[in-house]
Formats: C-alpha cells, structure tokens, sequence
C-alpha cells in the first residue's frame, strides 16, 4: 500500500512539473524581456531559463529563433560594408555556437548509446552466470 502510494504520489508530482514548467518559463521570459537593458538582474539569463524551461521545441520559440536566424544572414548579406562587417561577425558567432551545440548533443548520444551497450551486456552476463551456477548444481 505504501508503495503504491509513492508511485502515485510521483506521477502526481509529475503531472504538476509538466503543467507548470512551462507556465514559469513563460512567465521568466516575460520578465526577462524588460530586464534586458538593467545591468544588476540581467534579463538575458531569466530568458534563457525560460527557453530551458519551456522547451526549444515549442512552436513560437522556434519561429523566433528561425526568424532571428535569417534577420542575421540578411544582416551580413547587406551591401554595405560597414553594417555588413558586424552582422558578418554575429553571423559567424551564431554558426560557432550552433556547430558546437550539434557536437554536444551528438557526444550527448553516443554517451547514452555506449551506456546502454555497457547496461545489456552486464544483464546479458549475469543472466548467463545464473545459467551456468545452475548448472553447476
């Protein structure tokens, strides 16, 4: 009974995460945007936290960020030099972190894919060691 009870109470409490993670991260954005200029609580890392919490996979977070994407490469295509110069500089920023989010999530994977190699091969083996003991007797 008391186990149940616990199991219970997590999924209760995962219900909850699930419905107001992304009720606080919208609401940090919210408050982020106006604290962008305020140099003692900076906006950007509440914005941030609430991408994180509401997800990259979000439809207008994605929009957004698709959106801001292209305004960049118009930025560094423009045909004067002078504004070119720093939206070329933006650009090739934007490209870096964007190349070197790839290759985390990518080792990311391989992590997961390696351990879950090294989690079956250890069942595997024990699974066979019981065989053989019994065996044995």
């Amino acid at each position: 009974m008391v186990r149940y009870l616990g199991q219970m109470m997590k999924q209760v409490a995962w219900r909850a995460w699930n419905i107001m993670r992304p009720i606080l991260g919208w609401t940090l954005i919210l408050l982020g945007i106006p604290l962008v200029p305020v140099p003692v609580i900076n906006g950007t890392i509440m914005i941030i936290a609430g991408v994180a919490l509401v997800g990259r996979r979000n439809r207008r977070i994605r929009w957004t960020s698709v959106h801001f994407k292209l305004f960049i490469r118009r930025w560094a295509a423009y045909p004067h030099p002078v504004i070119r110069f720093p939206g070329y500089l933006v650009l090739r920023f934007q490209r870096s972190m964007s190349y070197g989010y790839r290759r985390f999530c990518w080792h990311q994977a391989e992590r997961r894919k390696a351990r879950y190699a090294l989690q079956t091969a250890m069942q595997e083996h024990r699974t066979s060691e019981g065989e053989s003991t019994k065996e044995a007797i």
